[in-house]
């Protein structure tokens, strides 16, 4: 099974280095900001390799990376949805469902990040 977001082929291997301990108990503005270079590096990756595989380590990064998200959707409760489409759309191989959650979900980091820390 396979997600497809764009026309193309594999071409890049992708490599997230956001774990749910980058994070940790609290939430701070550094991990804030780790969240969102992760956030944009997902995107960038699922729009440049187009296809996920099911079992890739990319499908892996997605999930880690919503149960990241879901970590922190206390603190920005316009998160819960954008995260609920992304699952979804993980789960039933929508990329389209997939990315709009994730482009509501970078809004929602930045969002906290200038109201939270700048």
């Amino acid at each position: 099974m396979t997600i497809k977001l764009i026309p193309g082929t594999i071409s890049a291997v992708f490599l997230l280095t956001l774990s749910s301990t980058a994070l940790g108990q609290e939430l701070t503005c550094e991990g804030l900001d780790l969240l969102a270079e992760g956030t944009l590096d997902v995107r960038d990756a699922l729009i440049e390799v187009g296809t996920i595989e099911e079992n890739s380590e990319l499908n892996e990064q997605l999930g880690d990376l919503i149960n990241d998200l879901i970590e922190i959707s206390d603190y920005e409760g316009s998160m819960q949805n954008q995260i609920d489409n992304m699952a979804a759309g993980w789960e039933e191989l929508d990329g389209d469902m997939l990315m709009s959650g994730l482009n509501g979900a970078i809004a929602s980091v930045e969002y906290l990040i200038d109201t939270e820390c700048n």
